[in-house]
């Protein structure tokens, strides 16, 4: 027959490994990060959800249905157009930052763009003690 100690100290190790695989699943498979650009007079189907689709340039690239949102190794920026061109630049939007949130300068397009990194792909793992990771957030629970 087990004791009271005996059977806390196996509950917190299997509370421990339980989170442990949640994070290394969580790790392995990854997340596909989403992005909004809203402010675009022309072209205005710019404005639209990015969703993570590939790499391109050693980087994520994101993709609206119609407009591509990927980072331009000639001009070290985040760039917005129809294609993944790496040819003579013909890009509506640009951004000389390694973050492809925030605010865009006007190349070929008009408007105030801004992109913003959409709240479903900005997750944060948080323990009872306090503690977070990037991730996925955790319950854990103890059962009495």
């Amino acid at each position: 027959m087990e004791n009271n100690k005996e059977r806390t100290t196996r509950g917190g190790r299997m509370k421990k490994l339980l989170c442990i695989l949640t994070i290394l699943l969580f790790t392995k498979m990854g997340y596909a990060a989403s992005y909004t650009l809203s402010g675009a007079t022309n072209p205005s189907a710019c404005n639209a959800s990015y969703a993570e689709t590939g790499t391109h340039n050693s980087k994520p690239y994101y993709f609206s249905g119609t407009y591509y949102l990927y980072w331009r190794t000639g001009e070290s920026a985040w760039v917005v157009y129809t294609s993944l061109n790496d040819g003579p630049p013909s890009f509506y939007f640009h951004r000389a930052d390694p973050d492809p949130a925030g605010a865009y300068g006007n190349q070929n397009g008009t408007g105030t763009v801004v992109v913003a990194l959409d709240a479903a792909s900005d997750y944060t793992v948080t323990f009872t003690d306090g503690k977070a990771l990037n991730g996925i957030n955790i319950a854990i629970y103890e059962d009495s």
